[in-house]
C-alpha cells in the first residue's frame, strides 16, 4: 500500500488523518481543493461539505475522487465524523459509485475517545449520544442514540455495514476482514487500525522547536473543551476576546492585537448566549473569521491555534490557504501544520472542537 487517499468531510478531521500519517512515517500532505495526482504516501482532501446540503456534499465528494482518479490509488478510505454529523449517507453512496465499491463498512466511533456503538446504540462515555452535549448541537442535534437513523441510512442501503464497536479491539478485527471490493468509511481509530492491519508503524520523528511567540487562538465551539480553554487562559493571565451577536467587535480585535504585539498571546471565541440556531450560528462564526482576519493584519500572528473544522476552513478560505505540510502531531486528533501562501508561512495548530488543548501548548 503505497499510494494512499482520504476524502475527508471537513477540515479538523482532515488534519486528525493527516497526524495518523504522519505519525507512521508516511509522507503526507493535506490540501483544501483536488489534485491531479496525490504521489506516494498518504494524501488527505477536505471538501468542507459536513455542512453543505445532501446533493451538494454528494456532488463535492464526487468532483473530489473524480479529480484524484481514485482507482490510481491503492486505497481509498472516506472520513466521516465520528458523531455521524453532516450528510453521510449521500456522501457514502457518492464514494461507492467513484471508487466502484460493492460494499461499505462505516465505523466511526472512537473507542479511544469513549465513543461506542454496541447494540446499535451510539454511546459517548456510556451516555446514549441523544442526552449527551451533542444534543445541543445548532446544526445537527442529536435527537436519536440509534447508530443507523443518525447516519440517514434507509432500510434498503443493505451495501452499507455499520457494525458494533466497543473496544479498539473489535475496531481492529474489523480493520481486519476488509476485502477489496470494500470501501471503508469512518472516524480516525478505524483509518489507524487499517493501517496498523497493513504492515505501518508509528515513527520515531525528531524533537520539535518550540512554538514562536505571538499565539493567536481561536475558538469556534460551544463544547465543553471552550470553557476549559477559557478557564486555561485565564489562569495564565492570557487575554480572552468575546466574540457576540450585538457587541462591537473592535475592541476584541485591539486587545487581541495589543497581546501579539507584546508576544504574547491572546484567545479569541465566540459567546454563544441567545444563539442556538443554525442562522446566528453561522453569523457568529463568519464574524469571529473577520475577527482573526483583522488581527492578523493588524499584527505579526506567529502562530494561529483553530478550534473546531467549520472555524479552521473559514480561516483557511478567507487567507486562502490551500495547501499544508504536516510539522507535528501534539495528540491525537492536535495536528501542527504549515500553511503556505502569498504572504508567508505560518504555523497553523488545529483540532477538532470536543477535543482539549494539550497542555503542552501552553509553553
Amino acid at each position: 500500500m503505497k499510494r494512499i487517499l482520504v476524502i475527508a468531510d471537513d477540515f479538523s478531521g482532515a488534519a486528525e488523518i493527516a497526524g495518523i500519517g504522519h505519525r507512521f512515517g508516511l509522507s503526507t500532505r493535506l490540501f483544501r481543493e483536488p489534485l491531479d495526482d496525490g504521489g506516494d504516501g498518504l494524501t488527505v482532501i477536505d471538501t468542507d461539505s459536513r455542512r453543505l446540503s445532501a446533493e451538494a456534499a454528494a456532488a463535492r465528494v464526487s468532483t473530489a475522487l473524480g479529480c484524484m482518479n481514485a482507482r490510481c490509488f491503492d486505497f481509498v478510505y472516506k472520513k466521516v465524523d465520528s458523531v455521524l454529523r453532516g450528510p453521510v449517507r449521500d456522501e457514502i453512496v457518492t464514494g461507492l459509485a467513484a471508487t466502484a465499491k460493492r460494499r461499505c463498512i462505516l465505523m466511526p466511533q472512537n473507542p479511544s475517545r469513549g465513543r461506542t456503538i454496541r447494540g446499535g446504540v451510539y454511546f459517548v462515555n456510556e451516555t446514549p449520544l441523544e442526552r449527551t452535549e451533542f444534543a445541543r448541537d445548532p446544526e445537527y442535534p442529536a435527537t436519536t442514540s440509534d447508530a443507523r437513523q443518525r447516519a440517514g441510512l434507509l432500510q434498503t442501503d443493505t451495501s452499507i455495514l455499520l457494525p458494533d464497536a466497543d473496544s479498539l479491539e473489535d475496531v481492529r478485527r474489523t480493520a481486519s476482514s476488509i476485502a477489496a471490493d470494500v470501501l471503508p468509511v469512518g472516524g480516525s481509530d478505524f483509518f489507524e487500525a487499517i493501517l496498523g492491519h497493513n504492515g505501518f508503524h508509528p515513527a520515531n520523528h525528531a524533537t520539535h522547536v518550540p512554538l514562536p511567540r505571538g499565539r493567536l487562538f481561536v475558538c469556534g465551539t460551544a463544547s465543553v473543551q471552550r470553557d476549559e480553554l477559557l478557564r486555561a487562559a485565564r489562569s495564565r493571565n492570557v487575554v480572552s476576546c468575546p466574540v457576540s451577536l450585538h457587541e462591537n467587535p473592535q475592541q476584541s480585535i485591539d486587545l487581541a492585537s495589543t497581546a501579539m504585539a507584546a508576544g504574547s498571546s491572546a484567545v479569541v471565541y465566540i459567546e454563544h448566549k441567545g444563539a442556538r440556531s443554525k442562522l446566528a450560528a453561522d453569523e457568529l462564526q463568519a464574524r469571529l473569521v473577520d475577527l482573526c482576519h483583522a488581527v492578523m493584519a493588524d499584527s505579526e500572528v506567529r502562530t494561529l491555534f483553530a478550534e473546531g473544522g467549520s472555524t479552521a476552513a473559514g480561516i483557511c478560505e478567507r487567507l486562502s490557504w490551500k495547501k499544508f505540510a504536516v510539522r507535528r502531531e501534539w495528540s491525537p486528533g492536535v495536528v501542527e501544520m504549515t500553511a503556505v501562501s502569498p504572504e508567508g508561512i505560518t504555523v497553523f495548530i488545529v483540532k477538532p472542537g470536543s477535543y482539549a488543548w494539550p497542555e503542552e501548548v501552553w509553553h
